[in-house]
């Protein structure tokens, strides 16, 4: 019988990279004194008063593109060996955002729907288009965006697991997300 782990002596903590070209593409790496378990991650855009949305992501050691510059939370909660729940924030600036237009698809893993947040300047058409590892079209959905903030959600359940892509057109602006169906 292997001894009871103390959760007062477990730490965890996180560490964080941009990606060369992409400043506003983090990867993050969790880190801790015990095995982690299992991970999940939330972001949240500061001041919460600005109406910025909370991110989460539920996998390990994720890659988050950030859609905006400005200051973000960046929590993340982990249950290591022995069930201990432990969780770490830290505040994260993001400086410079890239012009590649890459979106983030959540929750990602997906088992029934997945997400996609867009911004919009004025009002107009969302057109979303899920295309398979094979790059065959397999599902689409077309949708009227307002000014702002806006939630495009896809069915994805009656989809075999896999990895897929979404290409949104809206305006003159074609963006990319990918997720992963459970």
């Amino acid at each position: 019988v292997a001894p009871q782990i103390n959760c007062d002596t477990v730490h965890v903590t996180y560490s964080y990279q941009a990606a060369p070209q992409v400043p506003n593409k983090i990867y993050f790496y969790a880190n801790s004194n015990i095995p982690i378990l299992d991970q999940t991650w939330t972001i949240t855009k500061l001041p919460v008063s600005s109406g910025g949305s909370t991110i989460t992501l539920h996998q390990n050691n994720p890659v988050y593109l950030f859609p905006d510059t400005g200051y973000y939370r960046v929590c993340l909660r982990a249950i290591t060996l022995g069930g201990c729940i432990k969780e770490y924030c830290s505040i994260i600036h993001i400086t410079q955002v890239a012009n590649i237009c890459e979106l983030q698809a959540f929750p990602n893993p997906a088992s029934s729907v997945v997400n996609v947040n867009v911004t919009l300047t004025q009002p107009e058409m969302i057109h979303a288009y899920v295309y398979n590892s094979q790059n065959m079209l397999v599902k689409e959905k077309h949708q009227q965006g307002n000014t702002g903030l806006n939630l495009v959600s896809i069915a994805v359940n009656d989809l075999p697991a896999g990895l897929y892509s979404i290409k949104l057109i809206y305006g003159n602006k074609t963006c990319f997300a990918r997720f992963q169906k459970l």
